[in-house]
């Protein structure tokens, strides 16, 4: 009963086996594939179609000297272009190429004959070789070649050639330029064989330029611009490499950022939008990209354009000089310049008169001889000058003057202007353009405004108070011992009393 069962099963099996389809088999057909015989060149081109309903691929037998584009395919019409590479060996060459992936593989011969000549690889492959002008290093390229071949070289006189001739096989040939003094020069290399077809290759050398420079000319080592209304200022770059420009800072507008090298001077303008805020820094960056020649760092700063009064200058009054030479100056009203050796005037004169950590040198001068108050004689045509070093400010900019004057004796004279330097001309201030005494007994507060007409880059500011009248208060002319003073009594405002200050305005 078992081996009967074991008959049934394998007679099911045979049966199922039965109901399989057949293996399908793919048919590949060409249509122009023939014996092909190539020029030695690789001038010729071929071409064939194949159709297929499956895959199919090209099989080359010591064909490896023929491109076969494409190479593969499916079902369907496909169009096969052959090329040959050019045949420098010395005897003729041949294979078989055959369509495979079908039930037959159409195959055809492929022969091709000799191409007597040579070919180059390496630099010059496309013709043509440039050089800078002081490019004096070897360049090489390959001369492949079945027959003996020369090099002629025209207007060349300045290339090292070596070798200039070779013989079948491949040979390295070696060019080392001179640098070129002068202007552009150019030649040509013909390379020719015995037989066949040769090459030529055109040399050229670029002009005379300098060495590698990057020069930068900046109005200063540090750019500092005004707050507001800034003018542009020029940095001047000459170079004969590419370069750009860079910076840290979003507030800086400049007009050019990049030089071919080209050029033999650019002017680049930069200037610096409005502050409103704190002051500020940045770097700006002149850079080559010729790593050897580096960068040109250029720092910039900004003030702030103040947007409430700001402190330039405070000088707060002192006597302490003068108690050391007449302990009780101020009770005697008086001190004499004969007290005071030659050498301690100034120092009577700018310790009386102080602006405590200033390290900018400001100063206030109004006397040369001492006296009461350490004030000078006053005459018609004198004044007290107050001048204070200031940079970078733009036009428009105003500059306050706060203080307090008064006079010593009926006897001083009655009139004053109150004036600014602006440029190389005096100029009346706004505000308080004028001081008239009435009497010796009142101090009389000072608010004079100067605008500046120009930007001011680095100068001094200077006020003046000056006697503008021949009268003194009691009417007469004033005597040679009238005198007026900084206030040091009976004005209760703190901002005049003892001291002199100058303001920058906000716009």
């Amino acid at each position: 009963m078992k081996r009967l069962n074991c008959i049934l099963f394998l007679l099911a099996c045979l049966a199922g086996m039965g109901c399989q389809p057949a293996a399908q088999t793919v048919s590949v057909s060409t249509d122009g594939l023939k014996d092909i015989a190539f020029d030695g060149y690789g001038h010729d081109r071929y071409s064939f179609t194949v159709t297929a309903d499956g895959p199919w691929s090209i099989v080359k037998q010591d064909l490896s000297w023929v491109l076969a584009e494409p190479a593969e395919g499916g079902a369907g019409k496909t169009v096969v272009h052959l090329s040959a590479v050019r045949n420098l060996t010395t005897t003729e060459r041949k294979g078989i190429l055959r369509v495979t992936g079908g039930a037959t593989t159409p195959s055809a011969t492929i022969s091709q004959a000799v191409g007597y000549g040579l070919v180059t690889y390496g630099a010059g492959d496309d013709g043509t070789l440039s050089f800078d002008c002081r490019d004096e290093y070897a360049v090489s390229f390959k001369v492949r070649s079945n027959v003996r071949w020369v090099l002629r070289a025209t207007g060349l006189d300045w290339l090292h050639i070596s070798p200039r001739e070779g013989g079948p096989g491949e040979t390295t040939v070696t060019v080392t330029p001179e640098e070129n003094m002068g202007a552009e020069r150019s030649g040509t290399l013909t390379l020719v064989p015995e037989q066949g077809e040769g090459k030529e290759i055109s040399f050229t050398q670029r002009e005379w330029r300098r060495p590698p420079y990057l020069e930068v000319t900046a109005p200063a080592e540090t750019i500092v611009f005004p707050g507001t209304d800034a003018e542009s200022i020029s940095i001047r770059v000459a170079s004969n490499e590419p370069w750009t420009i860079e910076t840290d800072a979003g507030w800086l507008v400049i007009d050019t950022v990049s030089g071919s090298g080209e050029e033999e001077e650019t002017v680049v303008h930069v200037r610096a939008e409005d502050n409103t805020d704190v002051d500020r820094t940045a770097t700006l960056s002149v850079i080559s990209r010729n790593d050897d020649l580096g960068r040109h760092d250029i720092q910039v700063r900004q003030k702030n354009a103040p947007s409430s009064p700001s402190l330039l200058a405070k000088w707060t009054l002192e006597d302490g000089f003068l108690r050391s030479k007449r302990s009780q100056w101020l009770n005697s009203g008086d001190i004499n310049s004969a007290e005071i050796p030659s050498d301690d005037l100034d120092q009577a004169v700018f310790q009386y008169i102080k602006n405590p950590g200033d390290n900018k040198s400001r100063s206030y001068i109004f006397s040369s001889t001492g006296g009461h108050y350490v004030a000078r004689p006053a005459y018609e045509g004198d004044f007290l000058k107050i001048s204070v070093p200031v940079d970078h400010l733009s036009a428009g900019t105003r500059i306050l003057l706060k203080t307090a004057v008064h006079s010593s004796t009926a006897r001083s004279p009655r009139n004053y202007a109150i004036e600014f330097l602006d440029g190389d001309s005096w100029k009346a201030c706004e505000g308080t353009s004028s001081v008239t005494f009435e009497s010796n007994k009142s101090p009389i507060p000072i608010d004079a405004y100067a605008t500046l007409s120009d930007y001011v880059d680095e100068g001094m500011m200077v006020f003046r108070i000056r006697v503008s009248s021949n009268i003194d208060i009691s009417g007469a002319t004033p005597n040679s011992s009238a005198t007026m003073q900084i206030t040091q009594r009976d004005l209760k405002d703190e901002e005049y009393t003892d001291c002199i200050t100058i303001w920058q305005m906000p716009k």
